[in-house]
């Protein structure tokens, strides 16, 4: 488990400090290489290695906000601790390819739990279609737009189909009839009430000015963790054979956006919360479930540093699905605060049937669970984690009034707000 000595971290950074010991944390990384270099080579174990990769993470995310305004010399520490940080995560790679016990961990965590794919592990697979035809928001067709499909496995026929992120907004929708515009609004209040009620933690990054009930707000000391654990749990979930062994037409993960917002909406439903955009691959994948044939709906990013879901069925226009508000509102699109204009790029579907589980996958309950109290041994919160980085007071999704002048709850379909979890 070969990583760098104490006297090669210190060409990497800057070798006075540590000579001035001002520097807690470094210290605390220098303390620990040096033990761990005065340790006989046999008997250096797995867990120093872990205690250094905390040492180091925690540096690094307490220097996360102040990297922009870091000088010269600061810069240079920061690059030394990242080479330091990716050598730590090779040695204990490493380890888990000689099949140490690391190897037995992730074993235990990720081959000997059951991980059923979709509803009975046989109904539906996920596949591509790669370079499908798409009217985009420009009005006209783009044949280079990947879509993905959720298909059931005995006939192969397609259920629902997914495009990868589009630049821009959707195509406007105009008001349809009545007996669509109902549907669509049903879809969107059936989508909240089951989103809130897998949200007990609420919006983790929404929870300034009173807008959450107390009941909520005190259910999490620190919520920047709870952020920083959904990752960890995506980010396992993209590894398992299941997800890799899967035909996407040589796209990657971090090219198919199908199955980050999977792993993402199954990480968000563990821990009960997210921000705006981990709220939307969880929104996403409700809608997956409940949606009828006939059934279109968006994610979105907004340029408003915001992501959330429209949904619309036949003819109607899009209505806004977005729990993350304190006061969620099914409304058309256009009276809604993030306006369709700022849209920044979305993800469409296009829903022939439901599916029983979130975009067609089902993961194993227990395995879910041991992946998420597995981040508790990489990762210890400190008082910067009480509170998410660009904290947000956005208590409603409606904008202030319509253009006729008309008060805004004269068209809105509430669901009941404090109504998380």
């Amino acid at each position: 488990m070969p990583i760098p000595t104490k006297e090669t971290f210190k060409s990497w950074t800057d070798a006075g400090m540590f000579k001035k010991r001002s520097n807690a944390e470094l210290v605390a990384i220098d303390d620990a290489l040096q033990a761990y270099q005065d340790t006989n080579e046999d008997a250096r174990t797995l867990d120093m290695l872990k205690n250094l990769k905390i040492l180091v993470e925690k540096w690094l995310l307490a220097k996360e906000t102040k990297i922009a305004t870091s000088g010269a010399e600061s810069v240079t520490r920061l690059g030394g601790v990242v080479r330091l940080y990716n050598e730590i995560v090779n040695a204990i790679t490493d380890d888990v390819n000689e099949g140490m016990e690391r190897q037995a961990e992730l074993n235990a965590l990720q081959r000997e739990s059951l991980v059923s794919i979709a509803h009975s592990k046989i109904e539906y697979g996920l596949s591509t279609k790669a370079k499908g035809s798409l009217v985009n928001s420009r009005g006209r067709e783009d044949d280079n737009i990947n879509v993905f499909q959720i298909k059931r496995k005995h006939d192969h026929s397609v259920l629902q189909e997914y495009t990868e992120a589009i630049e821009g907004p959707p195509p406007v929708r105009a008001d349809g009839e009545d007996e669509d515009t109902n549907k669509a609004i049903e879809i969107g209040k059936q989508a909240l009430t089951l989103a809130r009620k897998l949200l007990p933690n609420g919006p983790l990054n929404n929870r300034l000015g009173g807008v959450l009930p107390s009941t909520v707000l005190n259910r999490l000391t620190y919520p920047r963790a709870e952020y920083w654990r959904a990752f960890h749990i995506a980010g396992a979930l993209s590894e398992l054979d299941e997800i890799t062994s899967l035909d996407f037409s040589g796209l990657d993960y971090a090219s198919n956006d199908l199955l980050q917002s999977l792993t993402m909406a199954y990480a968000v439903k563990q821990i009960g919360g997210g921000v705006c955009s981990q709220i939307a691959s969880l929104t996403g994948g409700i809608l997956s479930t409940i949606a009828p044939s006939g059934t279109q709906f968006c994610m979105l990013a907004h340029n408003a540093d915001h992501q959330f879901c429209v949904v619309a069925y036949n003819t109607s226009t899009w209505f806004i699905v977005d729990p993350w508000t304190h006061y969620s509102s099914v409304i058309p699109w256009a009276d809604g605060y993030f306006n369709q204009s700022g849209v920044v790029q979305h993800i469409h579907a296009t829903i022939s049937e439901p599916v029983a589980d979130m975009y067609g996958f089902k993961f194993d309950s227990t395995m879910l669970q041991n992946i998420a109290d597995d981040f508790d041994t990489v990762f210890t919160p400190t008082n910067s984690d009480k509170e998410v980085a660009s904290p947000w007071g956005h208590s409603s999704n409606v904008a202030a009034c319509y253009p006729d002048g008309d008060f805004v709850s004269s068209r809105t379909h509430d669901v009941d707000q404090n109504a998380w979890g």
